[in-house]
Protein backbone atom coordinates (compact mmCIF):
# COMPACT_ATOMS: atom_id res chain seq x y z
CA UNK A 1 0.00 0.00 0.00
CA UNK A 2 2.94 2.31 0.65
CA UNK A 3 4.05 2.17 -2.99
CA UNK A 4 0.58 3.30 -4.11
CA UNK A 5 0.83 6.33 -1.85
CA UNK A 6 4.23 7.17 -3.32
CA UNK A 7 2.64 7.58 -6.76
CA UNK A 8 0.53 10.50 -5.60
CA UNK A 9 1.73 13.95 -4.55
CA UNK A 10 0.62 13.69 -0.96
CA UNK A 11 2.61 13.60 2.22
CA UNK A 12 1.64 11.53 5.19
CA UNK A 13 2.59 12.63 8.67
CA UNK A 14 2.12 10.99 12.03
CA UNK A 15 -0.06 13.19 14.22
CA UNK A 16 -0.09 11.07 17.35
CA UNK A 17 -0.84 7.82 19.10
CA UNK A 18 -3.38 6.82 21.72
CA UNK A 19 -2.89 4.84 24.92
CA UNK A 20 -3.61 1.55 23.11
CA UNK A 21 -0.88 2.08 20.51
CA UNK A 22 -3.08 3.05 17.55
CA UNK A 23 -1.38 5.54 15.21
CA UNK A 24 -3.16 8.52 13.67
CA UNK A 25 -2.04 10.08 10.40
CA UNK A 26 -2.90 13.12 8.39
CA UNK A 27 -2.45 12.97 4.63
CA UNK A 28 -1.84 16.41 3.17
CA UNK A 29 -2.99 16.79 -0.42
CA UNK A 30 -1.81 19.27 -2.99
CA UNK A 31 -3.56 22.53 -3.79
CA UNK A 32 -6.56 22.18 -6.06
CA UNK A 33 -7.83 24.97 -8.32
CA UNK A 34 -8.03 28.48 -6.90
CA UNK A 35 -11.82 28.66 -6.71
CA UNK A 36 -12.01 25.88 -4.13
CA UNK A 37 -8.80 26.61 -2.27
CA UNK A 38 -6.79 24.01 -0.41
CA UNK A 39 -8.32 20.58 0.04
CA UNK A 40 -8.91 19.38 3.58
CA UNK A 41 -6.32 16.88 4.76
CA UNK A 42 -7.46 13.29 4.92
CA UNK A 43 -7.18 11.64 8.33
CA UNK A 44 -6.73 7.95 9.03
CA UNK A 45 -5.89 5.50 11.77
CA UNK A 46 -3.74 2.40 11.74
CA UNK A 47 -4.87 0.20 14.61
CA UNK A 48 -2.41 -1.85 16.60
CA UNK A 49 -4.38 -5.01 15.76
CA UNK A 50 -4.27 -4.08 12.02
CA UNK A 51 -8.05 -4.27 11.73
CA UNK A 52 -9.78 -4.18 8.39
CA UNK A 53 -12.80 -1.92 7.88
CA UNK A 54 -15.27 -4.79 8.31
CA UNK A 55 -13.61 -5.95 11.56
CA UNK A 56 -13.89 -2.54 13.26
CA UNK A 57 -16.06 -2.37 16.39
CA UNK A 58 -17.03 0.68 18.38
CA UNK A 59 -14.74 1.36 21.31
CA UNK A 60 -11.51 0.41 19.52
CA UNK A 61 -10.72 4.08 18.94
CA UNK A 62 -11.06 6.58 21.81
CA UNK A 63 -13.87 9.11 21.40
CA UNK A 64 -11.47 12.07 21.31
CA UNK A 65 -9.49 10.59 18.43
CA UNK A 66 -12.64 9.59 16.59
CA UNK A 67 -13.86 13.20 16.78
CA UNK A 68 -10.52 14.30 15.28
CA UNK A 69 -10.75 11.67 12.52
CA UNK A 70 -14.24 12.81 11.53
CA UNK A 71 -13.19 16.47 11.45
CA UNK A 72 -15.37 17.56 14.40
CA UNK A 73 -12.26 18.77 16.21
CA UNK A 74 -9.33 20.51 14.55
CA UNK A 75 -6.67 19.73 17.16
CA UNK A 76 -5.83 16.14 18.08
CA UNK A 77 -6.09 15.12 21.74
CA UNK A 78 -2.98 15.05 23.90
CA UNK A 79 -1.77 12.18 26.07
CA UNK A 80 -2.66 14.25 29.14
CA UNK A 81 -6.29 14.49 27.93
CA UNK A 82 -6.44 10.75 27.33
CA UNK A 83 -4.89 9.93 30.73
CA UNK A 84 -7.30 12.33 32.46
CA UNK A 85 -10.29 10.65 30.82
CA UNK A 86 -8.94 7.20 31.70
CA UNK A 87 -8.61 8.21 35.38
CA UNK A 88 -12.16 9.62 35.33
CA UNK A 89 -13.50 6.36 33.89
CA UNK A 90 -11.71 4.31 36.54
CA UNK A 91 -13.09 6.51 39.34
CA UNK A 92 -16.58 6.36 37.83
CA UNK A 93 -16.53 2.58 37.55
CA UNK A 94 -15.41 2.31 41.20
CA UNK A 95 -18.26 4.60 42.31
CA UNK A 96 -20.79 2.63 40.25
CA UNK A 97 -19.56 -0.61 41.83
CA UNK A 98 -19.89 0.91 45.33
CA UNK A 99 -23.42 2.17 44.62
CA UNK A 100 -24.45 -1.26 43.29
CA UNK A 101 -23.06 -2.96 46.40
CA UNK A 102 -24.91 -0.53 48.69
CA UNK A 103 -28.12 -1.07 46.71
CA UNK A 104 -27.80 -4.86 47.03
CA UNK A 105 -27.21 -4.54 50.78
CA UNK A 106 -30.24 -2.26 51.24
CA UNK A 107 -32.39 -4.57 49.16
CA UNK A 108 -31.30 -7.61 51.18
CA UNK A 109 -31.95 -5.71 54.41
CA UNK A 110 -35.48 -4.84 53.23
CA UNK A 111 -36.11 -8.52 52.39
CA UNK A 112 -34.91 -9.75 55.79
CA UNK A 113 -36.89 -7.11 57.70
CA UNK A 114 -40.02 -8.00 55.76
CA UNK A 115 -40.48 -4.55 54.31
CA UNK A 116 -40.46 -5.85 50.74
CA UNK A 117 -41.53 -9.28 49.48
CA UNK A 118 -39.11 -11.25 47.35
CA UNK A 119 -40.25 -11.54 43.73
CA UNK A 120 -41.39 -15.01 42.65
CA UNK A 121 -41.99 -16.24 39.14
CA UNK A 122 -40.92 -15.20 35.71
CA UNK A 123 -39.08 -11.90 35.35
CA UNK A 124 -41.62 -10.39 32.95
CA UNK A 125 -44.61 -11.24 35.17
CA UNK A 126 -43.39 -10.81 38.71
CA UNK A 127 -45.80 -12.09 41.31
CA UNK A 128 -45.46 -12.10 45.05
CA UNK A 129 -46.26 -15.18 47.06
CA UNK A 130 -46.75 -18.82 46.06
CA UNK A 131 -47.92 -19.82 42.63
CA UNK A 132 -50.22 -22.82 42.50
CA UNK A 133 -51.66 -24.36 39.35
CA UNK A 134 -55.42 -24.47 38.97
CA UNK A 135 -57.92 -25.37 36.29
CA UNK A 136 -59.55 -21.92 36.34
CA UNK A 137 -57.95 -18.49 36.14
CA UNK A 138 -57.81 -16.66 39.45
CA UNK A 139 -57.96 -13.19 37.96
CA UNK A 140 -59.38 -11.60 34.86
CA UNK A 141 -59.55 -8.31 33.01
CA UNK A 142 -57.01 -5.72 34.07
CA UNK A 143 -55.97 -7.90 37.01
CA UNK A 144 -54.97 -10.90 34.86
CA UNK A 145 -51.50 -12.28 35.56
CA UNK A 146 -50.03 -14.67 32.97
CA UNK A 147 -48.79 -18.02 34.19
CA UNK A 148 -51.15 -18.23 37.16
CA UNK A 149 -53.20 -21.08 35.77
CA UNK A 150 -52.54 -23.92 33.38
CA UNK A 151 -54.99 -25.47 30.94
CA UNK A 152 -56.12 -28.91 32.08
CA UNK A 153 -56.12 -31.53 29.35
CA UNK A 154 -59.25 -33.58 28.76
CA UNK A 155 -58.92 -37.32 28.90
CA UNK A 156 -59.74 -37.57 25.20
CA UNK A 157 -57.12 -35.03 24.13
CA UNK A 158 -53.86 -36.54 23.17
CA UNK A 159 -55.43 -39.92 22.26
CA UNK A 160 -56.03 -38.92 18.66
CA UNK A 161 -59.77 -39.70 18.83
CA UNK A 162 -62.05 -36.74 18.25
CA UNK A 163 -65.81 -36.64 17.84
CA UNK A 164 -67.22 -35.31 14.60
CA UNK A 165 -69.39 -32.90 16.62
CA UNK A 166 -66.35 -31.26 18.19
CA UNK A 167 -64.67 -30.51 14.88
CA UNK A 168 -65.27 -26.97 13.79
CA UNK A 169 -65.35 -26.03 10.17
CA UNK A 170 -66.11 -22.42 9.29
CA UNK A 171 -68.84 -21.66 6.82
CA UNK A 172 -67.79 -20.57 3.39
CA UNK A 173 -67.84 -16.84 3.03
CA UNK A 174 -70.57 -15.45 0.82
CA UNK A 175 -70.71 -11.84 -0.25
CA UNK A 176 -73.70 -9.88 1.13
Amino acid sequence: MQWVRSLFKASRRLVGTDLDGNKYYEILRGISNQTYGIKKPRREVVTKQALKHEEYESGVIPTEWEAWLRGSVDTPPTHEDLLKKQRQQIMLSKKVHEVNQRDKQLQEQEYTEGLVARPVGHASSTTYGNIESSAEPRTSGSQFRPGVWGKQLNAREGTGKEDEKEKYEPEAWKPP
